[in-house]
């Protein structure tokens, strides 16, 4: 948000200098092409992707502490992630209550790190037992990297999806686990496909937000204020 108003502050003062006596009609001209920029800045602002339900480290661990089923699977609470160690090859953890992004918001963001061999997916099931959505298959290498999951797309394939907006159970990690580790800092929920993929592009925001009230607004008003000052430097150079 700040290094837009500064863009639209440098921009206004530097060409705010630029105008001569007896140009105030090129002055109202450009005053009136940066109010444009200003509302277009805040409509792009407003119209960012924000997460439909966020489950950060301390959610996840309250759900795992609280199952209502767990196999083969602990977990340990850090930093800012969970780390799950299985015990077998089937780890899962059924919520104490589903969780329930919508609908709409079938695309799961997984912030995740994991650097053993034969950690394959992390798995949400929509029901405790079967349809289940899989991830594609995660990086092992020890670095932080993100997923992102079609939560109404069946594994396998051929199994009729019942998608209802709720996921009951998650497997953090499926294959050949014994013994081996995950961390998951975060998972997140998006109504678009690229929401969730700008999202995982972007490293997701620590906390999801709704710009389109707070900071849209406080951009306009900072911007707004940059222009009435080059009006009022412009101003006094033209007369």
């Amino acid at each position: 948000m700040v290094k837009y108003v500064q863009s639209i502050n440098m921009f206004v003062l530097y060409n705010a200098h630029k105008f001569n006596k007896g140009e105030k009609s090129k002055m109202k001209k450009f005053l009136a092409l940066a109010i444009v920029a200003v509302i277009t800045v805040a409509l792009c602002v407003s119209a960012s992707a924000s997460a439909a339900l966020r489950v950060d480290a301390d959610k996840l661990y309250e759900l795992f502490e609280n199952n209502t089923g767990a196999n083969t699977v602990t977990a340990e609470k850090k930093d800012g992630y969970v780390t799950f160690t299985a015990s077998g090859d089937d780890p899962f953890f059924a919520f104490p209550e589903p969780l329930n992004p919508g609908v709409d918001a079938k695309y799961a963001v997984v912030k995740y790190r994991t650097g053993d061999e034969g950690v394959n997916t992390i798995d949400f099931y929509l029901k405790i037992a079967e349809p289940h959505a899989q991830s594609a298959g995660l990086t092992r290498d020890g670095e932080w990297h993100f997923v992102v999951v079609d939560l109404s797309k069946p594994f396998p394939e051929s199994m009729d999806s019942i998608w209802d907006g709720t996921i009951a159970r998650l497997d953090p990690m499926t294959g050949s686990v014994n013994g081996k580790s995950i961390d998951i800092a975060f998972i997140e929920f998006y109504a678009s496909e690229a929401e969730a993929n700008e999202a995982a592009s972007e490293g997701a925001p620590e906390e999801p937000s709704n710009p389109g009230s707070g900071d849209a607004a406080i951009i306009a008003i900072a911007a707004v204020g940059c222009i009435a000052l080059a009006g009022a430097v412009v101003a006094k150079k033209v007369k």
